[in-house]
């Protein structure tokens, strides 16, 4: 495929559900979703509730997103992730995309990356000793492998450890990732006559 830019209405549509688009489809199941539009070509348009997206699959078009940056970023990258996110590579783009990617760029080299294989191993080996110290009570794995996951991070990003800090970091990850699921459903706005419209949590439960 060629890298020449190519209009936006010239890019297939992939329809779904009226109104909601592929909305339900990424909220049941991102990844399989992502593999139906695939399907339809390395280049198709869809669109959730009344935004409208690009999935890139070409292997030229997926290098100038990730590596020439050359496109303009939708303004709701700015406006809304940018709240989440910050200035980060996601939601920047231009020059100021560049200076950020060249300096994250080093911590990605695949002489970096290889060596993370031994501090996945070390802190994955001190995990299993400390499940096996404590194997005669109950053991909550979901917590243990999100505590191995925070602190293999910590070590291979930020080369720090985060020792006892270990156990706030996850305590608090549940209450985090709710407030980013609020704020990814807050890009969606919801009709008045919605089901459960203006309802939060437990209420729109009962």
């Amino acid at each position: 495929m060629t890298s020449e830019p190519r209009p936006w209405d010239s890019l297939p549509v992939v329809p779904n559900v009226p109104m909601l688009g592929w909305l339900p489809a990424f909220r049941s199941d991102a990844l399989g979703a992502v593999r139906n539009l695939a399907a339809h070509g390395p280049l198709v348009r869809y669109r959730v509730a009344h935004h409208e997206f690009v999935l890139v699959t070409d292997p030229e078009a997926t290098h100038q997103v990730f590596v020439s940056g050359a496109y303009v970023k939708s303004p709701l990258m700015y406006d809304k992730l940018g709240l989440l996110l910050g200035d980060g590579l996601i939601n920047i783009d231009g020059d100021l995309w560049k200076r950020m990617r060249a300096i994250a760029q080093p911590a990605f080299h695949p002489s970096r990356i290889q060596g993370f294989a031994g501090i996945m191993r070390d802190r994955s080996i001190d995990a299993v000793e400390s499940i096996r110290a404590r194997a005669d009570g109950p053991i909550d794995i979901v917590s243990e492998m999100q505590a191995l996951t925070l602190r293999i991070i910590a070590e291979t990003m930020f080369g720090s450890e985060l020792g006892d800090e270990v156990d706030r970091v996850c305590r608090a990850l549940p209450v985090a990732l709710h407030e980013v699921d609020r704020f990814l459903d807050s890009l969606v706005p919801r009709p008045e006559l919605w089901p459960g419209y203006g309802l939060e949590g437990d209420a729109r439960a009962a």
